[in-house]
């Protein structure tokens, strides 16, 4: 994190079920929010859709396995300008605005898919390439407005394998280096706030 070049300065989107800030860092430390989400967090998309789906709180990581093991069944393309699209939508993407996004709608969209008995193996992964396009087009924003080459995920969604192998795809061909926290860690802020602490405590 920073360790080898106190200087330097990353991104850095810990994506939760109570935060989805965009930071602008440097040797571990916020500058400043440069991004995020401005009304709920990925984290209680996912859970609220997920208990609504019937499963246990928190949902997430089983909708992960259900969109992981039926990726393939949903199709999709991108547009001249690189935008995903998915044929026969059942939703519609995020609102985005540059590296700010409001996904309040989407939540609507998908408890009203639920309770219209919608499948979820055509639900979940379309839910998940929505949300992994919408970090894709923040992370590519806020990037450029910093002028910034490299994002760091922690937080519980990070763990997301669907969402991992999709920004490790695609960031990268945006010339944007992307690094991911260790699954077992992600759900876990105790680990960063130890750190953080003992480096206070040896530098204090």
């Amino acid at each position: 994190c920073g360790a080898d070049d106190p200087n330097r300065e990353f991104l850095s989107f810990h994506l939760s079920g109570g935060t989805g800030e965009i930071l602008r860092v440097r040797d571990c430390m916020p500058l400043a929010i440069v991004g995020g989400i401005r009304d709920l967090s990925f984290g209680q998309l996912l859970d609220r859709v997920g208990v609504a789906a019937g499963f246990q709180f928190p949902a997430g990581a089983e909708l992960d396995r259900i969109a992981c093991a039926h990726k393939k069944d949903v199709c999709i393309k991108f547009s001249s300008r690189g935008k995903l699209m998915i044929e026969d939508a059942l939703l519609k993407p995020v609102h985005i605005d540059g590296s700010y996004a409001d996904i309040s709608g989407i939540e609507t969209q998908a408890l009203k898919a639920v309770k219209n008995g919608a499948p979820l193996d055509r639900l979940a992964p379309e839910l998940f390439y929505h949300i992994s396009e919408a970090l894709y087009r923040m992370v590519s924003a806020a990037a450029g407005s910093e002028h910034l080459d490299t994002v760091v995920f922690a937080g519980g969604v990070s763990a997301s394998s669907f969402i991992r192998q999709e920004l490790e795809k695609r960031l990268p061909e945006h010339g944007i280096n992307v690094f991911f926290g260790e699954r077992e860690l992600s759900s876990d802020n105790a680990c960063g706030i130890g750190i953080l602490g003992m480096r206070a405590f040896l530098n204090s």
